[in-house]
């Protein structure tokens, strides 16, 4: 029988991530964090050429979206960089890196997680611990509140139609110009933190059972970051408009793929 998933610790491993990577803004750059803690990152392609593979044996073993790869104590996280929508590699990094400070490759005993090589139930849990991971270290609890709070979105409740809680907006309090007349919780997260429509939402869902499960220092550490993401949304021009998001970072890390959409 598998043991119950743990949705505190992936919160409080993500709160320490961003501390102890120096992390000051959001977006947050999956670059820095990978290159604090040496974890390289290789696209798929990039993996096939330096370890003389073809894609569909890449595809295979190693998946569709991403997975990540341990041999004696260091990680090799690869991706698909044609995942789309763009921003859904972020998500696929940030889980990878999940399963790495889990410490999930450890505790089954294996270099590569595989569905296949794992009981089911127990792969699930780590799933969604990875994803529990993944989520918060991209949109931290506290900050998604702040950022929700400050445009009017102050109250939720499970709606029917889109089978998620829905944070609805009940007031112009602090709106910035140039927003959309019918803006909703996710669209505000996504466009805040830059991760899909589908990892937006699921952030809106979850967030007041992770707000439970956040330590009070953490959440201060990303409190005194909050100004970042605040002078960002300001100096954010007309991409609240056109919908086109932020530039994105660019750059290499080590002898691995562009971060860049990443």
């Amino acid at each position: 029988m598998a043991r119950p998933a743990n949705y505190v610790r992936p919160i409080q491993l993500s709160l320490t991530v961003l501390r102890d990577a120096g992390i000051d803004s959001f977006p947050v750059s999956l670059k820095i964090i990978l290159r604090h803690y040496g974890i390289r990152l290789l696209s798929y392609e990039d993996f096939c050429k330096e370890f003389h593979c073809t894609m569909e044996t890449c595809f295979a073993y190693l998946g569709r979206d991403g997975a990540t790869i341990e041999k004696n104590g260091r990680y090799l996280v690869v991706y698909n960089k044609h995942a789309t929508p763009q921003d859904r590699k972020r998500f696929t990094i940030a889980h990878e890196l999940g399963h790495i400070f889990h410490g999930h490759h450890e505790e089954l005993g294996v270099h590569t997680l595989r569905r296949l090589w794992v009981e089911k139930s127990l792969y699930e849990v780590m799933e969604d611990e990875a994803n529990c991971f993944a989520r918060n270290l991209l949109c931290p609890a506290i900050a998604v509140q702040i950022v929700l709070r400050d445009h009017g979105f102050v109250y939720s409740e499970f709606d029917e139609s889109q089978q998620r809680n829905v944070w609805w907006k009940v007031s112009n309090a602090r709106c910035l110009p140039d927003l959309p007349k019918n803006l909703t919780d996710y669209f505000l997260v996504r466009q805040s933190f830059m991760v899909t429509d589908a990892a937006a939402k699921t952030r809106c869902h979850f967030l007041r059972e992770d707000l439970r499960n956040t330590s009070m220092e953490g959440a201060e550490n990303i409190l005194n970051r909050m100004r970042y993401t605040a002078q960002w949304l300001q100096s954010s021009g007309n991409f609240w408009k056109t919908g086109s998001g932020p530039a994105r970072e660019g750059g290499k890390y080590g002898r691995g793929q562009s971060l860049r959409n990443t």
